[in-house]
C-alpha cells in the first residue's frame, strides 16, 4: 500500500511513496522516476520575474505529458507586494482554463484569498477538481470549501482544532509534505491518524480512495 504525497517540491525515490512533484519554472525536462508524477503552474511570487507568454506556452507544452497530472501550483497570495491582486487573479484564471482544457486537477496556492477563490469557483463551475494545498484554516473555512466542492490537502502545520470537529468531510481530504524536509509523508500520515483517532492503515485506505477519485492515472 502506498503513501500518497499529492504536493511536494522534493523528488522522493521510495517504493512505498507516490508523489506529485511541483515542477520548477525552468524545468525543461520531465524526469522518468518510478511512482513520481508532476504538476505544472506558476506561483504568484514568480509572476513578475519569470512569467510571460513564452513561459505560458512552456506550461501548455508540458501539460501534454501524461506524467504531468495536475495544473499548479498556482493561485492568489495577499502577502505578495510585487504584483497586484487583480493581475494575480488574471494569471490564475489562465491556469483555471488550462486545467479545464487539459482535463487535469488544479492545485491551488492560497494565502488569505479564500473568498476570491470561492468566487472564481462559482464563476467557472469547473469540471476538474480544485485542491487547496497546505490548508491551515479553521473548520468553518474547511466546511465552506468542501461544501462548494473544493478539496483540501493537509500537511505538517494543520490546526489541531480542525481534527477535533466532526464536521470535516474526510472524503475530501488529501495529504502532502509541500517539500518541507522536517516532515516525511509517513510522519504526516502517522500524525493525521492520531489526530483523527484512526488506525494508520485505515487512513491509508481512505487517502488512496480519495486520490483515485481525482488522479485516475496514479497507481
Amino acid at each position: 500500500m502506498f503513501y500518497y504525497d499529492i504536493h511536494t517540491h522534493r523528488i522522493q525515490e521510495r517504493e512505498d511513496v507516490v508523489s506529485i512533484v511541483n515542477l520548477p519554472d525552468k524545468a525543461d525536462e520531465i524526469p522518468h522516476i518510478p511512482n513520481t508524477f508532476f504538476s505544472r503552474g506558476i506561483l504568484p511570487e514568480e509572476i513578475p520575474d519569470i512569467f510571460d507568454e513564452k513561459g505560458y506556452f512552456r506550461i501548455r507544452e508540458q501539460l501534454h505529458d501524461p506524467r504531468v497530472v495536475a495544473v499548479g501550483e498556482c493561485g492568489i497570495d495577499h502577502r505578495i507586494t510585487t504584483i497586484g491582486i487583480s493581475e494575480q487573479i488574471q494569471i490564475f484564471e489562465r491556469m483555471i482554463l488550462l486545467s479545464e482544457e487539459f482535463q487535469k486537477p488544479l492545485i491551488i496556492h492560497n494565502v488569505r484569498a479564500t473568498g476570491e477563490i470561492m468566487t472564481l469557483y462559482k464563476k467557472y463551475r469547473p469540471t476538474q477538481p480544485w485542491i487547496i494545498h497546505g490548508f491551515r484554516g479553521n473548520i468553518q473555512t474547511a466546511q465552506q470549501l468542501q461544501r462548494l466542492g473544493i478539496w483540501i490537502s493537509l500537511g505538517g502545520k494543520t490546526s489541531e482544532t480542525l481534527f477535533a470537529s466532526s464536521g470535516l468531510d474526510l472524503g475530501r481530504i488529501l495529504l502532502e509534505t509541500d517539500g518541507k524536509p522536517e516532515h516525511s509523508i509517513q510522519e504526516i500520515y502517522h500524525q493525521t491518524a492520531q489526530k483523527l483517532s484512526m488506525d494508520k492503515k485505515e487512513l491509508m485506505v481512505l487517502i488512496r480512495e480519495n486520490v483515485q477519485k481525482i488522479f485516475r492515472s496514479l497507481p
